[in-house]
């Protein structure tokens, strides 16, 4: 996996593997950081792979914006 990223990586000070533990602590402390406005629990955001191919490495993945309607999360707007 090393080896993938380096070869494909173009901004390594920005990128770096981590163990889906270390995610899950990242996620927390970025969570305690936000405000109460951005903790909105209406609203939703996710990276998901760009389903084309062949894409640049800068547009492998994009982020969805979702809203919850009723108790199911719907998309909102066009992907960025």
């Amino acid at each position: 996996m090393n080896e993938i990223y380096n070869s494909k990586s173009v901004n390594k000070d920005n990128v770096r593997i981590v163990s889906p533990e270390e995610f899950d602590k990242m996620t927390v402390r970025l969570f305690r950081n936000q405000t109460k406005d951005e903790r909105d629990p209406e609203k939703l955001f996710k990276i998901l792979p760009n389903p084309q191919k062949n894409m640049p490495e800068t547009l492998s993945h994009y982020v969805q914006e979702y809203k919850l309607e009723g108790d199911k999360y719907k998309p909102v707007g066009i992907a960025k």
